[in-house]
């Protein structure tokens, strides 16, 4: 692995021009009131950067996993780019109209287990979803779960044909059998 200069670079000066700005600005407020709101000379829009630039660092460094490991299996289709303003906007949705469990063993407290979710197939109208729970570190499978959806028009209340560039998304995105 090759060293970038100008990304070590960024990193020593960030990391010795934080302390030195935080430890300036403290100094001029006189009290814990006056350092929790910058002594009322922060301006509103320059607080909204500050405030969504730190709001979309944490969503970039949980990324993904972290919205899936928050929200579940609903999550899978973030990537994809069935997102919540998707669904608004062009009024369609996935919704399950079937889904066959099958346990394969025991589960007791304190079992770590793993998640492994994906598409494991997708045509213009519906799509098949395979969650495969595991234990960890064996890789042994405890439960498997085979679900189909299908794209529905929320005005129409009937099936819809699912958008070319989702489609290339879920084709990216394909995993095998469970039993493989």
């Amino acid at each position: 692995m090759q060293l970038n200069p100008w990304a070590l670079t960024g990193i020593v000066l960030v990391a010795v021009v934080t302390p030195y700005l935080g430890h300036r600005s403290s100094r001029s407020a006189t009290s814990t009131h006056d350092f929790l709101v910058a002594r009322r000379t922060v301006r509103s829009r320059r607080n909204a950067a500050a405030i969504s630039g730190e709001y979309l660092s944490a969503a970039s460094f949980l990324g993904i996993a972290g919205i899936v490991l928050k929200d579940g299996a609903d999550a899978l289709w973030f990537p994809i780019g069935f997102t919540a303003g998707y669904v608004r906007s062009q009024r369609r949705a996935l919704v399950t109209v079937h889904q066959d469990i099958t346990y394969i063993a025991e589960v007791i407290a304190g079992d770590l287990l793993v998640m492994h979710s994906g598409v494991s197939g997708a045509e213009s109208k519906k799509v098949r979803v395979l969650h495969r729970l595991t234990r960890a570190g064996s890789d042994e499978p405890v439960m498997t779960a085979n679900v189909l959806m299908v794209a529905m028009d929320l005005e129409r209340r009937r099936a819809a044909a699912i958008d070319e560039a989702i489609l290339a998304g879920m084709g990216k995105r394909l995993i095998g059998d469970p039993g493989s």
